[in-house]
């Protein structure tokens, strides 16, 4: 089987624990916002408002971007203590996703949906993703976890 590639630093110019923690934090500040977004349409569609989406979709959204706040604190959580289990986790988290991404983009196709550009694009970053957090990992993995 074979490994998953490994980089030194992330972007080219930072290092994998910088990479992992701009991530982690890039994750939890866009979860919240989505999940702010979120709220605010659900209400929307709760209300008057004949043109809004179904509240459904927005409850949906709503649990995604909770998830992606919380696996963005797992993140930030394992690299700012140098806890593996919590970047074991996470790595875990995100392939599925990126299974899923996948599948998600195979049905586009399929269908011939117009939002595969954007998926493609997503697909790319959490591969990218992945890989700096798996180098951070496998650099740490045995050293201790940091206790405050």
């Amino acid at each position: 089987m074979p490994d998953i590639p490994q980089v030194q630093t992330c972007c080219f110019c930072c290092t994998t624990e910088v990479g992992c923690k701009i991530i982690g934090w890039w994750l939890l500040i866009s979860g919240v916002l989505e999940a702010i977004t979120s709220i605010i349409f659900l209400i929307g569609s709760l209300g008057h408002n004949k043109n809004g989406g179904s509240p459904g979709n927005y409850i949906f959204q709503l649990l995604v971007s909770l998830l992606v706040v919380l696996m963005g604190l797992y993140l930030l959580f394992g690299v700012y203590r140098k806890n593996m289990r919590y970047l074991k986790t996470w790595l875990t988290a995100a392939t599925i996703y990126l299974v899923i991404l996948v599948i998600g983009i195979i049905a586009i196709i399929f269908q011939g949906g117009p939002s595969i550009l954007v998926q493609l694009i997503n697909l790319l970053l959490v591969a990218y993703f992945i890989i700096v957090v798996y180098s951070f990992y496998k650099e740490n993995v045995n050293a201790p976890p940091t206790t405050y």
